[in-house]
């Protein structure tokens, strides 16, 4: 929901993720809204910017990332969904991106589990719920998830993302087999 935010020094990131204001301080490409919230009172606005020395930088946003995963998630969503409004410059588009992977402890490595990547251009003028679908590549359930978020992959100054409301779409279909059960009823003596 992005209502908590912390400083990172010089300027504020939502808690639990980074920015890409490590690299364009003090020009922020990731920023606090605090007008129209879709849901609570703040969301995590991101803008494609002119930066010092006249370079472009997309905003970006990201918890995590599939080598380093942000957070424990046990899970298998169907979808990453959320609320966004998006403001295009030129031919610019953006990203959502999630995966969900496990550690392998015998082969000490990070298995990718699933994965989804959207793309997205014109102009989302209001909140509008988003969906990003998760394909799966293993039968085994993840042990840890990575977002991010990414306005103006084209580098056209002023392209704009706002996004809110995240959260895991946990739906599941008939043909969808469902996680191994870990509790057993065993009969009572007596």
């Amino acid at each position: 929901g992005f209502e908590d935010w912390a400083f990172n020094s010089s300027y504020a990131d939502p808690v639990g993720w980074s920015s890409s204001n490590a690299i364009t301080f003090p020009v922020m490409t990731c920023g606090e809204g605090i007008t129209n919230a879709p849901e609570g009172s703040h969301y995590a606005t991101l803008t494609c910017a002119t930066v010092l020395g006249g370079a472009v930088v997309a905003g970006s946003l990201y918890a995590g990332s599939p080598e380093h995963p942000a957070f424990p998630c046990v899970l298998r969503p169907t979808a990453l969904v959320g609320q966004w409004e998006y403001y295009q410059q030129g031919g610019d588009y953006g990203t959502v991106q999630v995966g969900l992977t496990r550690w392998n402890a015998e082969l000490g490595v990070r298995e990718d589990i699933g994965s989804g990547l959207i793309y997205f251009s014109g102009v989302i003028p209001q909140w509008t719920a988003f969906s990003v679908p998760i394909t799966y590549l293993r039968p085994e359930l993840p042990d840890s998830a990575a977002i991010s978020f990414i306005s103006g992959v084209n580098l056209i100054p002023g392209s704009n993302l706002s996004v809110d409301a995240l959260g895991f779409d946990l739906s599941t279909g008939a043909a969808e087999a469902s996680a191994p059960a870990e509790l057993q009823v065993v009969p009572g003596v007596g």
